[in-house]
């Protein structure tokens, strides 16, 4: 999976339990991702492990801070529930990717409900 440009907002920490789940056969390729947690949610939580092992992590902020997200999730578990960025693959298919200190103003602005683009035919 080709995880890229995305603006998530995690507004409280009840109930949540990650962004990403990692599960069998997984292979993760995500970067220049933009995540806002509430206060009480470390970055550690983006990532969750479901048995697969494979997820590859690369320009991302978490509120707006640099965040090596696979080390974070690594740093926050055992050795045995560890995962590996040795995905696989790398993309190909993108047209464009924006520049992460983007992404947010970017969906903010141009995604969500009761925002229309005129550029659509």
């Amino acid at each position: 999976m080709d995880v890229f440009n995305n603006y998530a907002e995690v507004l409280a920490a009840k109930d949540f339990t990650s962004l990403w789940g990692v599960g069998i056969e997984s292979a993760i390729y995500a970067e220049k991702n933009a995540i806002g947690l509430a206060n009480g949610i470390p970055a550690s939580k983006i990532i969750k492990r479901y048995v697969g092992e494979h997820i590859f992590t690369s320009d991302n902020l978490v509120n707006g801070t640099p965040t090596d997200l696979l080390a974070v999730y690594n740093a926050s578990v055992s050795t045995a529930d560890q995962l590996t960025d040795n995905v696989g693959w790398v993309p190909t298919l993108r047209l464009h990717v924006d520049e992460v200190s983007e992404v947010k103003a970017i969906v903010t602005s141009q995604a969500g409900a009761g925002i229309i683009d005129s550029t659509l035919p």
